[in-house]
């Protein structure tokens, strides 16, 4: 158990020392496990197929691709990475990012250099959970990447243009006006880096 009133930093150090005097557990199901997921869970994710999907937006329908569905030990073990300090999930979200990755270049939507560009955690957030978590699988995604021979750097040119309200509960056209606007490139340098190049804008859910 973890002492009540700790901030996200510490209460992280405190469960990975728990975790050296303790058996594992699996992030999406809480069994024993030897890594960060059992062999059942691990399994669900490795083996689920990228979704693809044209999304309508005011500028055109993009191209999204999704590493797999958002439900069951996969949203459990997101949910653990993103809010319960499971960083030893990043490698398994980062590898299920990448085949997601490779899959939009399969089908010819990546193009032979892409800029991976995260979505930005509000400031207080990153501070909360003590990383940033998008960033962090983005990064990972990118090295995973050009070991499979595509090219791929982060680029975090995004920032947040204004606060915006927790998405959850929302309905889709408030969960649009909320976000509408709320994200920028802000300076010049920021726009030359993206301009031109094959931007690929990475989130944890679609």
């Amino acid at each position: 158990m973890v002492p009540v009133g700790l901030s996200a930093g510490v209460a992280a150090l405190a469960r990975a020392a728990l975790d050296l005097v303790a058996p594992g557990r699996c992030a999406a199901c809480g069994l024993a496990a030897p890594g960060p997921l059992c062999g059942h869970c691990a399994g669900r994710l490795r083996a689920a197929e990228p979704l693809g999907r044209w999304i309508p937006t005011p500028a055109g329908a993009l191209p999204v691709f999704a590493a797999a569905p958002y439900e069951g030990c996969v949203r459990a073990a997101l949910l653990a990475y993103k809010e319960r300090g499971r960083r030893d999930l990043r490698a398994e979200l980062s590898s299920a990012l990448s085949r997601a990755a490779a899959a939009a270049a399969t089908g010819g939507f990546l193009p032979s250099s892409a800029l991976l560009v995260p979505v930005p955690s509000s400031p207080q957030a990153v501070r909360e959970r003590g990383y940033d978590a998008v960033g962090l699988l983005a990064a990972n995604a990118a090295r995973r990447l050009r070991g499979l021979g595509l090219g791929a750097t982060v680029a975090p040119v995004l920032r947040q243009a204004r606060p915006v309200a927790d998405q959850a509960g929302l309905s889709i056209s408030k969960r649009s006006a909320n976000l509408s606007g709320a994200l920028t490139v802000p300076s010049a340098r920021h726009r030359r880096r993206a301009r031109g190049a094959g931007v690929v804008v990475v989130d944890d859910i679609v």
